[in-house]
């Protein structure tokens, strides 16, 4: 993979080979563009309160992340011989009278901009250009196209990539046929949920060539849209995630179905640790566990636990507390009238978990902590994200109160 910081792209990369792309469309809003059979799923328009929080020092206005929220999401899958796909890159483009068009979609959280085949940097004055006279194999099978950016993070699993298996099986006619959800050696994490849609192993295909010209093949996309412009979208308030409250209310039930006999779990407080990650950890730790275990806390590292027990766990919650990371996503199978506490470096406002709390009716909370090995000052989300922080253990107090 060609990895440079296109912000700043080295002067040996050779761009005589590229054209600029014709457009940029996206399947669920361009109604007369695309050719071939497509179909446009909307659901109703929800909105989000404003959150409580906790340990906030900034006296700055209120960022985007705390106010309410509009939200929309719609859908789209297009039944097509035009698509041309890279597997490796995840990335769905198409070919109309010589011009090449990039499906908007699949540029989200896409790996393509570190590839051989699309530049979009500084040099090209951040417009899209494509590689020309691309060698491509022709794939005949009729597929579904179900591929997923970071596929193997559970929190992009079941969020970006499943959504897309829950759409084509439920909402499409084309669920007899094979589908692409990338590399095949999955884990039985994966496994598990494709079994839950219906989908074994034979089921799949695996596309080796580097890049695929497909006969007859489906693909589609999400379009969540919000007000406020959260991370990472910002400005535009454009998200291509599966955040639908049906899906997550079909995604809850499955996952509780996965669990065949009933494992004790007594734990209607608990707290996620971080322990088993690299980054993003709590410093005082130590103090925050035996503070809250002290009031009847259960600590739980979701990475000691198979996929059943972390389901099981977290669907007998009442309160859940722990800090922003993958774990976190387990908050899926919560009951219905549990809350969850979200410990946040102030300054990092991803909204993941907020939303899906929210699409799912139930009560959110943050704490916020003060960023440990980040420059002072520092308003650089990649830097940011990735912070070690402090909590104060009056603000935790706080927001369990309001919890309760």
């Amino acid at each position: 993979m060609d990895c440079f910081d296109r912000s700043n792209p080295p002067d040996y990369v050779d761009y005589s080979n590229f054209t600029e792309l014709a457009d940029v469309r996206s399947l669920v809003q361009s109604k007369d563009f695309f050719r071939g059979d497509r179909t446009i799923i909307t659901q109703p328009s929800l909105k989000a309160e404003s959150i409580e929080h906790f340990g906030r020092k900034s006296t700055e206005c209120l960022p985007a992340y705390l106010r309410p929220i509009n939200m929309h999401f719609s859908a789209a899958f297009l039944r097509s011989s035009d698509g041309y796909f890279i597997p490796q890159y995840g990335f769905n483009y198409y070919e109309y009278d010589g011009d090449l068009t990039v499906a908007k979609e699949y540029l989200w959280l896409s790996y393509i901009f570190w590839s051989q085949y699309l530049r979009c940097d500084l040099r090209t004055n951040w417009r899209c250009m494509m590689a020309k006279d691309i060698d491509y194999t022709i794939i005949d099978e009729p597929i579904c196209v179900a591929w997923g950016p970071h596929s193997g993070h559970i929190f992009h699993w079941l969020i970006d990539c499943l959504p897309r298996i829950w759409l084509l099986k439920n909402k499409s006619p084309y669920n007899d046929r094979r589908f692409y959800v990338g590399d095949l050696s999955r884990s039985s994490m994966q496994h598990k949920f494709l079994r839950s849609y219906g989908i074994e192993l034979e089921d799949l295909i695996d596309l080796k060539p580097e890049v695929c010209k497909l006969s007859d093949a489906v693909f589609c996309g999400f379009e969540f849209r919000e007000d406020v412009g959260l991370r990472p979208s910002q400005t535009t308030g454009e998200h291509a995630k599966g955040w639908s409250p049906e899906y997550l209310q079909d995604l809850r039930d499955r996952g509780i179905s996965l669990v065949d006999v009933p494992i004790r779990s007594d734990c209607e407080r608990i707290y996620v640790t971080r322990r088993d990650a690299q980054h993003r950890k709590l410093i005082n730790e130590d103090q925050l566990v035996s503070h809250l275990e002290g009031k009847g806390f259960v600590v739980i590292c979701p990475g000691d636990h198979s996929i059943e027990e972390q389901i099981e766990i977290f669907s007998k919650a009442r309160i859940i507390i722990g800090a922003h990371g993958g774990g976190l996503t387990n908050v899926i199978w919560a009951p219905d009238d549990s809350v969850v506490i979200e410990i946040v470096p102030e300054g990092f406002f991803d909204p993941g978990y907020r939303v899906i709390y929210h699409l799912q009716g139930r009560k959110f909370i943050s704490v916020f902590g003060r960023m440990m090995s980040v420059p002072e000052g520092s308003t650089d989300d990649s830097v940011i994200k990735f912070a070690d922080i402090i909590v104060d253990l009056k603000d935790v107090d706080l927001a369990l109160a309001a919890a309760a």
